[in-house]
């Protein structure tokens, strides 16, 4: 084992910050898991009767498709991004990761994080914006539903905050702990190579 693996804590105080925003980050990602996994559940009955009625009784559901494309799935999909992350599901090319110490490994993951911050910050705050605007302007979808369409974005954005903010955390505190060699800053994403194996 490397001095690096062996690291015990040089910044108990950044390390103690570490875990606190892991914490609270955890516990908002659980919570988008949650509304996502509602969200998919409600997308497969909402179908399931928006087909029965429609092929059984000629009367379909005319606000499925509605509901489902601009609040749903968005919220299925996007808003669990911030969770996938941290529990290592997003696809991960690891070639090389072998072969790298683990302090080099951090580090680089560290730094491919925070070099996404400003991109991931852009997003998240031109779709609030536009969220804010739609709401101010009173936007709703055209067709037999009205529909607001301020939500729709605003689940979109606040799925990007949520992802921005983890992205930090991680980004930073593994950045942190490559740089300065110790291991108990670090937020290893686990990865399952036997998944991805071809």
């Amino acid at each position: 084992m490397s001095n690096y693996e062996n690291g015990s804590g040089q910044m108990p105080g950044l390390v103690r910050l570490g875990r606190i925003a892991d914490r609270w980050l955890s516990g908002v990602e659980w919570a988008t898991m949650i509304l996502g996994c509602c969200a998919l559940a409600a997308v497969m009955l909402i179908l399931f009767f928006d087909g029965t009625l429609r092929y059984l009784l000629h009367r379909p559901l005319t606000f499925a498709m509605d509901l489902v494309t601009l609040y749903l799935l968005s919220t299925a999909l996007l808003l669990t991004m911030s969770y996938t992350l941290r529990q290592g599901g997003h696809i991960s090319v690891d070639m090389f990761a072998g072969m790298m110490s683990p302090r080099v490994r951090v580090l680089l993951f560290g730094a491919s994080l925070l070099v996404a911050v400003p991109f991931i910050a852009i997003i998240g705050y031109e779709l609030t914006v536009q969220s804010w605007d739609s709401w101010t302007r009173g936007e709703k979808l055209i067709g037999l539903h009205a529909f607001p369409l301020w939500l729709s974005r605003a689940i979109v954005a606040a799925s990007f905050v949520v992802l921005g903010l983890r992205v930090v955390h991680l980004g930073l505190f593994n950045f942190l702990s490559g740089l300065t060699g110790d291991a108990s800053l670090a937020y290893p994403i686990e990865t399952h190579p036997e998944e991805e194996g071809i």
